[in-house]
């Protein structure tokens, strides 16, 4: 099993190439999530509100699951 690195995949999203397994669209996908991940270890609310969708959070009730 290979690991992929964040700066692996930093660089495959940047140059828009897939990595190992992943697509392109893919890594790049995972390389911003892991970047948002990363940039808020505090409160997810601070970080929606810095991202102009606490809104959202504080009306849309969640999906309940049947």
């Amino acid at each position: 099993m290979t690991i992929i690195t964040r700066d692996a995949l930093a660089q495959a999203a940047h140059e828009g190439t897939g990595i190992e397994y992943l697509t392109p669209g893919q890594a790049w996908a995972a390389d911003h999530l892991a970047k948002a991940l990363d940039a808020d270890e505090g409160d997810p609310l601070a970080h929606a509100e810095k991202a102009g969708f606490a809104d959202q959070l504080r009306t849309m009730p969640p999906n309940p699951l049947h």
